[in-house]
């Protein structure tokens, strides 16, 4: 069952290139699309689940190595984006507002953002460019070589 997770607590972004980022520029579209085959929830990361960015950078290279396992050659982690939960879901649009839920059957640090129920798409579509302003900076990282022999 899904958790709430609390207004104070911070989750990270995963990000990769080049889908989410050219010329050391994030592309914000495309770093929180909202799927709807996925439900229209993006995953992050539940920091207190998760509190060192070291780990955070060892789920990214995780999941950079099972896409190029899968054939997505071009799946290169580099870095994380960390907000906080209250600031996120204090973001409105209209009355829609965005849900911030822990999903542990996804892992022990998995969490969801997703939109608050009855959402209409176009207060979607302006929660997500609001989104991207309650995350900081880049941690960057760059995952060992092992990770990267695929490239070749």
């Amino acid at each position: 069952m899904a958790e709430l997770i609390p207004d104070h607590d911070h989750v990270s972004r995963l990000l990769f290139e080049p889908s989410m980022r050219v010329d050391l520029n994030l592309i914000w579209p495309l770093i929180f699309q909202f799927p709807s085959n996925q439900g229209q929830v993006e995953s992050v990361i539940w920091r207190a689940k998760t509190p060192q960015i070291g780990t955070v950078h060892s789920l990214g290279c995780a999941k950079q190595s099972s896409d190029r396992n899968k054939g997505k050659h071009r799946s290169t982690y580099f870095g994380a984006i960390t907000g906080n939960v209250g600031e996120i879901r204090a973001l409105k649009s209209a009355g829609a507002s965005f849900t911030v839920v822990h999903v542990p059957s996804e892992g022990k640090e998995h969490a969801h953002v997703g939109f608050s129920p009855g959402a209409t798409k176009g207060e979607r579509n302006a929660l997500k460019v609001l989104l991207g302003s309650k995350f900081g900076p880049v941690a960057t990282h760059t995952c060992p070589m092992e990770d990267q022999q695929s490239l070749a």
